[in-house]
């Protein structure tokens, strides 16, 4: 019975331990290369990567992760450089 409970209890602390963030960072200078790359050569595949980056950050916001506010500070800082259109 104690190996029961004690199998349970480290169960939950994992279960409710804190998880990775679901978004990626990137270098400034990587984000500005992938927002050129988008707008040179229309990448489809990389452009749907940083929208569903930025979704993934603005949730991260909401739940006051204050790297995610700093990440989508810089991504947008970067969007109103590069002339891409990208919404998240």
């Amino acid at each position: 019975m104690k190996k029961i409970l004690i199998a349970l209890s480290v169960f939950i602390m994992v279960a409710c331990g804190d998880s990775k963030p679901k978004y990626k960072s990137y270098t400034p200078v990587d984000k500005y290369n992938m927002l050129v790359k988008v707008a040179e050569e229309k990448d489809e595949k990389l452009k749907a990567e940083i929208q569903e980056n930025i979704k993934n950050l603005k949730k991260a916001v909401e739940k006051n992760d204050e790297k995610a506010r700093q990440e989508l500070t810089e991504w947008q800082g970067l969007l109103l450089t590069v002339d891409v259109d990208i919404e998240g």
